[in-house]
C-alpha cells in the first residue's frame, strides 16, 4: 500500500517527472522508498495506445509506475517479482482488475528481463 501522501513530482522535459517529495510502498513483506529526484517517464506506453489506457504520466498510473522504474533500476528483486508488484501497485491506486492485468502483462511479455 502507498503512503497517503500526494505524488509531488516536477516535469524535466521530455516526458520525465522527478519526485520532489518521497514515494513510500510497504506490504506485510516489503518496504520501499523511491527517494526525492528519481527520475521516471512513468508507464511506458506507445503514444498510439494513450487514447485506450491514458497518459504514461496520469495519475492513475504515475505511482505505480514510478515504484516499478525504481525497482527495476536499483535491482531490488527478480524482475518477475518487480513486475507483480507494479500489478499491486496498480489495484493500490484504484486501477481496475482488468486494466492493471492488461499492465502486468505487457510488462510481463515486453519489459525488461533479468538476463
Amino acid at each position: 500500500m502507498f503512503a497517503p501522501d500526494p505524488l509531488r513530482v516536477e516535469f524535466r522535459g521530455r516526458g520525465r517527472v522527478a519526485l520532489l517529495a518521497p514515494l513510500r510502498w510497504r506490504t506485510s513483506t516489503t518496504q520501499i522508498t523511491v527517494p526525492i529526484g528519481f527520475q521516471t517517464d512513468g508507464a511506458s506506453i506507445p503514444a498510439l495506445l494513450w487514447p485506450l489506457v491514458g497518459h504514461p504520466l496520469s495519475g492513475s498510473l504515475l505511482k505505480a509506475a514510478t515504484l516499478h522504474d525504481y525497482e527495476l533500476v536499483t535491482k531490488r528483486a527478480p524482475s518477475p517479482v518487480i513486475h507483480r508488484r507494479f500489478y499491486h501497485a496498480l489495484r493500490a491506486t484504484g486501477v481496475g482488475r482488468v486494466r492493471a492485468t492488461l499492465f502486468y502483462l505487457a510488462v510481463l511479455w515486453f519489459g525488461p528481463r533479468d538476463r
